[in-house]
């Protein structure tokens, strides 16, 4: 039927441009990458005639029934879907966008048609029959972050990868939602994470008219570890804070049910630096270039990658199970800024430092805390002595810090950095070792 129908329909773009199926699908191929027609190219409809719509409707009422909300006639989908439907979104903390939508047949029919366009009947059929046999959709989480830098990609069999984004717009995913030039601008040259996800069912019966939803189940390529608990063991490995700036989904094949229309943009999360001496916008082709660019020196390599890996599970466990484990890692995160010395990272890297290393109790903090940490983090007699005065040295400066004593100085950066990569070390021993120390213990071997 969809063989048929396609010779027999147009697809209409918001600028008023027609295509044929083949016109339409060639057109697509030509916009891999963004060029300054991509957005109405990618917003053609298909205009198909009231009978074959029709007839494309009772086929699916009859195939799909189990799928659909008698009472409304809607078919529900973890997708959009190229007209009248309507969509609730929900974002966890692993970023996967949880997406309930339903529409008409008539609705989903025209975008099934869409799909055949663009994908062939065939292709577009098959994922139907999937669908309704309980296969999720697939699709890529991309996630731009925010002081993390490479000069390749870097990927892992799991089915993640970090990437560097191109220097123009014009050669940015077309998944990505458009955007104003001056709001992209500042998302050219950094990284992102791409991770492969999925939700399941990709169809379903909205419930009681669609006032209930579903149960949807939403996956990534991180398994059982959140997003969460991922960028604080990215920040781990390269020793400094990496946060989420903006993300989005590609739907992949499940994209092309719908327009050009994209959802899921979510951002601002942590502020991005400007990477380029200067930007230029071109309003006629509505292309954003950075000029003058130099890359960052990258800070992750695939060994560090597999490294963020390795270490996830363990770090989420001690992270949900153990409250001061917690505080140290996320204040350590926050004071994880090498080279910035200010009164903010000098108390967040002590409280980070009293969680790690200091037991309940009162009395001679800063004396535990640099014994503690140097037995802990030291086997040689010499080596214990330098990280204790290193850590004796910065508790007396956070003191007088806390209390106004006295102003930070520059020279005191560097005491400062080598507190936090010792607080660093000592979480990574203990997550990485997966060991549970009793600081008395540690003391008294």
């Amino acid at each position: 039927m969809l063989a048929q129908v396609l010779p027999v329909t147009t697809f209409c773009t918001s600028r008023g441009r027609e295509y044929s199926a083949d016109g339409l699908r060639d057109a697509l191929a030509l916009n891999d990458k963004r060029v300054p027609d991509t957005w109405d190219v990618m917003s053609a409809r298909a205009e198909v005639d009231d009978e074959w719509t029709s007839r494309l409707t009772d086929h699916l009422r009859r195939r799909l029934s189990k799928f659909i909300d008698g009472e409304t006639d809607r078919i529900g989908h973890s997708f959009r879907v190229a007209s009248d439907s309507v969509s609730v979104v929900r974002t966890p903390p692993d970023q996967t966008e949880v997406m309930w939508s339903s529409s008409t047949l008539p609705g989903f029919a025209r975008g099934l048609v869409r799909a055949a366009a663009v994908l062939g009947p065939d292709r577009a059929v098959s994922l139907i029959h999937q669908w309704a046999d309980g296969e999720p959709h697939h699709y890529k989480l991309w996630v731009v972050l925010a002081g993390l830098y490479v000069d390749q990609d870097i990927e892992l069999d799991q089915g993640l990868r970090i990437c560097r984004l191109p220097v123009s717009s014009d050669c940015l995913p077309v998944s990505m939602p458009d955007m104003d030039w001056n709001r992209v601008g500042p998302i050219l040259g950094h990284a992102a994470l791409v991770l492969d996800a999925s939700t399941q069912p990709a169809i379903f019966a909205p419930s009681q008219g669609g006032s209930e939803r579903p149960a949807l189940r939403s996956r990534t390529a991180l398994g059982e570890v959140r997003f969460d608990t991922f960028l604080p063991a990215l920040s781990l490995v390269c020793n400094r804070q990496i946060e989420m700036a903006w993300r989005w989904n590609d739907y992949g094949e499940a994209g092309n049910f719908s327009t050009g229309h994209r959802s899921s943009l979510g951002g601002p999360g942590r502020a991005l630096s400007q990477l380029g001496l200067g930007m230029s916008y071109e309003p006629s082709s509505g292309v954003t270039e950075l000029t003058s660019f130099k890359a960052p020196s990258a800070n992750l390599s695939k060994a560090g990658l597999q490294r963020v890996w390795a270490m996830g599970d363990e770090l989420q466990h001690r992270m949900d199970s153990e409250e001061r484990f917690r505080i140290a890692v996320t204040r350590w995160a926050r004071a994880a800024s090498p080279g910035v010395l200010n009164p903010d990272r000098v108390i967040d890297l002590r409280i980070a430092l009293e969680a790690l290393y200091l037991d309940s109790g009162q009395g001679e903090l800063g004396f535990r805390l640099s014994i503690t940490g140097a037995r802990h983090l030291r086997n040689d007699l010499d080596d214990r002595k330098a990280v204790q005065k290193t850590l004796k040295d910065f508790y007396q400066l956070a003191s007088r810090t806390i209390h106004g004593s006295s102003k930070l100085k520059k020279g005191d950066s560097a005491l400062v950095d080598k507190a936090s990569m010792l607080c660093r070390d000592g979480i990574l021993k203990i997550v990485e070792q997966r060991d549970q120390p009793q600081w008395i213990d540690v003391l008294l071997e």
